[in-house]
């Protein structure tokens, strides 16, 4: 309580709140202490590096979204070191709280998305055949697929087709917050969970559709090359980075497949929706599995914000 006080004399206050959690898994109740910890976070809201202000634990550090006890126990001193320094930043601190700007006090659903080695490489547009890559930042790809999604939700009646716009920002260790802004709450919804959908594994879903890369392939000339000059002589290969599942709201009918198509064409990487519960797409879905171009585990995470 005293350190959420207001300071008369100093209105630029902040204050770091400390949780001292002992971890010890080698011990049978070792790692009581951070439940503990973990269920106090889960009851509400903070201040996230990106300035945004989430509810859970991922407001902390946005690695704990999706690490275990035993993991967070494996890397407390990176944990450690980095709060160390984030206590010194409180210019900063203040300035992400915005104290005095308008707000709307709501929550709203986001989703949040660690950046694999696939959105560090080149992109591709084109068509079939006719590919080229570019260098284009993780950040700016995310942003595509958002965009994508939200044209073809558009597009198909899903959600209104009032102005609206995408939020990206990046934390901690590579993870992305996307959300749509200015929408509706049903809207912001459908669009959160489609999202999400969209890196999830291949289980049951009807339809997948890929996502190209271009990687460069080194020969004998590169070999010789420093760093820099590299991707000059390299032999550029184009290739399936991964399939993602359709949303569940744009897998209802092939016209529907087909537009989402158009606009993941258009915003992300060249590629059509397969149906893989027969024939080819069947095929294609196992071949996929076995060659690691499927998504093995859920990369995306819901979470609420306050707005």
């Amino acid at each position: 309580g005293r350190v959420i006080r207001k300071d008369p004399l100093c209105p630029g206050k902040v204050a770091n709140i400390w949780d001292v959690v002992c971890m010890a898994p080698e011990f049978e109740n070792g790692l009581n202490d951070y439940a503990r910890f973990a269920r106090k976070h889960a009851g509400y809201y903070g201040l996230c590096d990106d300035g945004e202000i989430e509810f859970g634990l991922g407001h902390i550090h946005s690695a704990l979204t999706d690490a275990g006890p035993e993991d967070v126990a494996l890397n407390a001193h990176l944990f450690n070191s980095e709060m160390l320094i984030r206590c010194l930043a409180r210019q900063s601190v203040m300035e992400k709280w915005k104290i005095g700007s308008p707000y709307e006090d709501k929550s709203v659903d986001a989703v949040e998305v660690k950046a694999d080695a696939s959105f560090r490489s080149r992109s591709v547009r084109g068509r079939i055949g006719r590919m080229r890559g570019f260098e284009l930042d993780a950040g700016s790809k995310l942003t595509g697929i958002c965009l994508a999604l939200l044209d073809a939700l558009k597009a198909t009646g899903k959600i209104g087709k009032g102005p609206c716009s995408i939020r990206v920002t990046e934390r901690a260790d590579d993870y992305f917050r996307l959300f749509l802004d200015g929408a509706n709450e049903e809207d912001v919804k459908l669009f959160s969970t489609s999202l999400a959908e969209l890196f999830m594994p291949i289980e049951g879903q009807k339809y997948m559709i890929p996502r190209y890369e271009q990687i460069l392939a080194d020969n004998w000339l590169s070999d010789l090359l420093p760093e820099v000059f590299r991707k000059y002589v390299a032999r550029k290969v184009n290739r399936i980075a991964v399939y993602h599942p359709l949303p569940r709201a744009l897998s209802g009918s092939r016209a529907e497949a087909d537009i989402f198509s158009e606009c993941w064409n258009y915003h992300v990487s060249p590629g059509v929706a397969v149906y893989v519960f027969q024939g080819r797409g069947e095929q294609m879905l196992a071949e996929a599995r076995s060659s690691g171009q499927t998504i093995s585990e859920a990369r995306a995470k819901l979470k609420s914000l306050w707005r």
